[in-house]
């Protein structure tokens, strides 16, 4: 088990997501204060994190994130500022959004992937 401290702040910070990448190699962490997704690299033999850096969340505290299927993109729903930026990755670190990348999310509800490729189950 590790304790790893994600910001050092004199003001108050807390997380409400964590992923981890389709790779297994990158930790997310959402910082609701900062307003940012912190990024952790995992060694692969020890499995120890190391801080990466801070994305800005692109609005205020993000409540929920997810990567897309293709592990492409990070959106984070904020809550307090009710958007859904879509956050482009390089590298293990997410990229800023552009600004026509927002999406409205009310209240910073989850964000959910569906397969909606696929034709109803039979029977």
């Amino acid at each position: 088990m590790q304790l790893v401290r994600d910001l050092v702040l004199p003001r108050r910070n807390t997380t409400s997501e964590i992923a981890v990448g389709r790779s297994g190699r990158v930790v997310y962490g959402s910082n609701r204060g900062h307003d940012s997704i912190a990024v952790f690299a995992v060694d692969e033999t020890s499995g120890v994190l190391t801080p990466v850096g801070w994305e800005p969340s692109q609005g205020k505290t993000p409540r929920f994130f997810a990567l897309d299927p293709a592990g492409l993109f990070l959106y984070a729903a904020n809550q307090g500022s009710d958007t859904m930026p879509r956050l482009g990755r390089r590298g293990p670190s997410p990229a800023t959004a552009c600004g026509a990348d927002h999406l409205a999310s009310p209240r910073g509800k989850r964000v959910v992937w569906a397969d909606v490729t696929r034709g109803p189950e039979p029977g």
